[in-house]
């Protein structure tokens, strides 16, 4: 009996144990179902394969025991800083979906505490390896949308001090990062320029990324000191020097141009007319519609655009040539220095819009959320860092039923340092017809929030939020002008309207064109 049961025994721990080979230190011995429970590739590996050992010595000892504890409580919990990357590493390669997620969410919540330096060293290195390793963008734009509005100048002359252990694109995302602050991409220039005899790749990517206009008028003392600097240098080429000399005349040309767009911005009060809007919401059938009305100037943003997409969608569903000649066409238009500057839509408000949309029933729903994922993916029409976000903070009734103001706080980032009493913003009358930008100083008499001319109606774009919870507990939010949860989530009632937000789009004043 004895050794029948011995037997007994270690049959049952071969068949229940897995060897995991470890860096440092004897072979563990876990559980198959710790292991196979939430893992399609451990469980193809042990199940399907008859894998008795797993080599994990790749990854440090500690990040291994940790993983594995992990899985055991199912639930990341708090981990330090230096073992995210391993764990994180884990949960991508052995597909362990709901880890990744936590560790989504972990990043997230650092990301919106942020202060220090160090810190934000850290976070940003994490998202530029899961950018590179897993070509996951979420992460990094996340943290170029929550940090681009901050002032970020102190820790961007630190990590640009050395231009040279850079990559061209981790230049690019710094440049998001610094948002409206020009001065310190000036001052990294400057100190890379340092003992230098002639212009580096590095410094010439930085040049072309950056938006001189905006810098030699903020701050013409220090554009200036910069390009003396670089005419300067001891053997500099002379391709450089045909390259400074472009770079220059082209900011000249910028300067005119914009001096005449923001000329034009501030003569325009309308943010949305509600009969033309309704008409053109009515009349788009197909995407060769919306592209009309983009070229036409009855739309003026890609969340128009997106607005529209969820009507041409609903009547009919377009097939996969005229989807790809429609993000083409739209490329086009958004990058032809010829046409009118776009407003692109934030990848946070798409997120949002496919979430939601996930919950139709729709047949059509998937090809949507397919296109809305093309759009997301795609630079030339998406943004983490252009847009300012701004929620409204009350509205008065200025006639019952027929006219009120809406109050919103926001700086603008090229207002400069403000002296005025109370906070800066503006205050849109909402009425049957327009909703209008006050531009008038008694508009804003004993409202708290004071004006400045350079506030652009035509930089505007209004819209609402409303959620609901299903019956399953979730929490549903739809965004957009038009309400399309109507006819796209029909099964889904009680919606509660939740608050007007306006959109405004900041991109002639970030340092990143």
């Amino acid at each position: 009996y004895y050794i029948t049961n011995n037997l007994r025994r270690k049959t049952v721990m071969e068949e229940t144990t897995v060897v995991i080979k470890i860096k440092d230190g004897d072979p563990l011995l876990v559980s198959k179902q710790r292991l196979t429970s939430d893992s399609r590739i451990f469980r193809n590996l042990i199940d399907e394969c008859n894998f008795e050992e797993i080599d994990m010595s790749d990854f440090s000892t500690a990040a291994v025991t940790l993983f594995l504890t992990i899985l055991e409580d199912k639930n990341l919990g708090e981990i330090r800083d230096d073992m995210f990357r391993e764990v994180h590493k884990m949960a991508v390669v052995f597909e362990v979906m709901w880890l990744k997620n936590d560790c989504h969410r972990w990043l997230r919540s650092k990301i919106s505490l942020v202060t220090e330096d160090h810190v934000k060293s850290f976070l940003f290195d994490e998202c530029w390896y899961m950018l590179q390793k897993w070509e996951d963008r979420n992460a990094m734009d996340a943290l170029i949308s929550c940090l681009s509005p901050k002032n970020n100048s102190s820790f961007i002359s630190k990590y640009m001090s050395d231009l040279r252990k850079l990559e061209l694109k981790q230049i690019d995302m710094m440049l998001k990062l610094g948002g409206g602050y020009y001065d310190v991409f000036l001052n990294v220039m400057l100190y890379n320029l340092v003992r230098k005899k002639d212009l580096s790749e590095k410094l010439q990517h930085l040049l072309r990324k950056m938006n001189l206009a905006l810098c030699c008028e903020q701050n013409e003392e220090l554009y200036l000191e910069v390009f003396d600097t670089i005419s300067n240098l001891s053997e500099i080429s002379n391709a450089n020097l045909k390259f400074i000399h472009n770079l220059t005349s082209g900011t000249i040309r910028e300067m005119s141009s914009r001096r005449r767009k923001l000329k034009q911005g501030t003569t325009r009060t309308v943010v949305r007319d509600w009969k033309k809007y309704n008409d053109l919401v009515n009349t788009c059938k197909t995407l060769n519609d919306i592209i009309e009305s983009v070229n036409e100037d009855r739309v003026k943003s890609m969340f128009e655009v997106i607005d529209l997409l969820l009507k041409v969608y609903h009547v009919k569903t377009p097939n996969e040539e005229e989807r790809q000649t429609f993000i083409t066409t739209l490329e086009n238009i958004f990058t032809d220095p010829g046409n009118k500057m776009l407003q692109k839509i934030s990848k946070e408000y798409l997120d949002i819009l496919t979430d939601a949309v996930d919950y139709s029933n729709l047949e059509q729903s998937d090809q949507l959320i397919t296109l809305l994922n093309e759009i997301k993916s795609n630079d030339k029409l998406t943004t983490c860092h252009q847009n300012v976000i701004i929620k409204r903070d009350k509205y008065i009734t200025v006639t019952e039923d027929k006219e009120w103001k809406d109050l919103y706080t926001f700086k603008h980032p090229g207002t400069g340092t403000c002296t005025e009493t109370g906070k800066c913003g503006f205050i849109l009358s909402d009425g049957k017809i327009t909703l209008e930008l006050c531009t008038n100083s008694e508009d804003y008499t004993d409202t708290g929030v004071h004006f400045h001319d350079i506030i652009s109606a035509h930089d505007m774009l209004m819209y609402y939020t409303s959620s609901v919870h299903t019956a399953a507990g979730n929490k549903v939010t739809v965004v957009g002008v038009w309400k399309w949860e109507e006819i796209w989530l029909p099964d889904i009632t009680d919606w509660e309207f939740a608050e007007r937000h306006i959109t405004y789009n900041v991109a002639d004043y970030m340092v990143a064109k």
